[in-house]
């Protein structure tokens, strides 16, 4: 029955439209469908670059006992590592595990604000919610000192 109403509703359009017609609203009708968004997009590319003078192995020297922070610096990476070594937070990697799930992803916006001074947040999220968000500051204070802030906390760090 519905089958038959609409082949004779097609019928009815093509005698009173012409072929032409039904034919550009078909057309029109499977590119609207073919482009419509891709749920299954690539994920963006995920980098961090800090400075040379960045780079290397820095250690918090205020007192802090076994609560001290480490910095591990590469031209590509980040790791912060607390706790002695028993929690390790390795920027790169968990920006591309967020990438790597499903309905999750990861940003990273740098900035190098002058020859001194490096910064950069850090969010991931859950779908179109943040999940984690982290504000990153570096300043050179002299040649092995710097000035690491994680928000509004703030560590002196020497490299080592």
């Amino acid at each position: 029955m519905k089958l038959q109403a609409l082949r004779t509703i097609e019928g009815t359009i093509i005698k009173q439209h012409g072929m032409k017609r039904v034919l550009i609203i078909f057309i029109f009708c499977s590119l609207s469908l073919g482009c419509s968004s891709d749920d299954t997009a690539q994920p963006s590319k995920i980098a961090l670059h800090p400075p040379e003078w960045l780079q290397g192995s820095w250690k918090q020297y205020e007192l802090c006992g076994s609560l001290c922070h480490e910095l591990e610096i590469s031209e590509d990476n980040i790791k912060i590592i607390t706790w002695g070594g028993a929690n390790v937070f390795d920027l790169l990697n968990t920006a591309k595990n967020s990438q790597a799930r499903s309905n999750a992803s990861a940003s990273i916006e740098e900035n190098i604000v002058s020859e001194n001074k490096y910064e950069f947040i850090f969010t991931t999220f859950e779908g179109e919610m943040i999940n984690y968000r982290m504000k990153y500051n570096f300043i050179l204070l002299d040649s092995t000192t710097v000035s690491f802030s994680q928000n509004s906390y703030e560590y002196k760090m020497k490299k080592f």
